[in-house]
């Protein structure tokens, strides 16, 4: 009789083991995506080795940060444009959406990369433009182009400081 009791007791256990896991990998696989970032293509907000976290079932936005992916790599850019808007950057560096200047915490002079991306240029429906925080690091929209909103990932929920406090 006990070891039928011990048997109960021990699948109890392990169902409520797997369903645990079963949910964890759930959260993260359709809800949390983390990853660790290299580079300082969004510094000061991020820096290189930072943990970050975004929410995939929270809606983007002007002016949030995200993580995309782009060419078979995740990365991390801020949206600065949606469809239908119209960016510009001129000649001196200055960036326009629908011609205004987007206020921004730190202003950088935004350079226009050697792409196929002629300014103005209208975002399509169903993409979304997104810029480096460190403008200098052209890996972007200005270089790529819009990015599909069906590979961005989601607005960082979380960024954790990993090294250099």
């Amino acid at each position: 009789m006990l070891k039928e009791d011990s048997r109960k007791t021990l699948l109890k256990f392990v169902m409520k083991i797997a369903l645990y896991v079963l949910v964890v990998v759930g959260i993260f696989s359709f809800v949390l995506d983390i990853q660790i970032h290299y580079g300082n293509n969004m510094y000061p907000a991020i820096r290189d080795g930072d943990l970050v976290v975004t929410n995939r079932l929270a809606p983007i936005s002007v002016e949030s940060a995200v993580i995309y992916k782009h060419g078979g790599k995740k990365r991390v850019g801020r949206i600065i444009a949606k469809a239908g808007q119209t960016v510009t950057i001129t000649g001196k560096g200055k960036l326009l959406v629908n011609n205004v200047q987007p206020a921004e915490e730190v202003f950088y002079k935004t350079a226009k990369a050697d792409s196929n991306v002629k300014y103005p240029y209208k975002v399509p429906k169903g993409y979304v433009f997104i810029l480096n925080d460190y403008r200098e690091d052209m890996n972007d929209s200005r270089t790529y182009g819009a990015i599909k909103v069906s590979d961005v990932h989601g607005p960082l929920l979380i960024s954790m400081r990993r090294r250099g406090f």
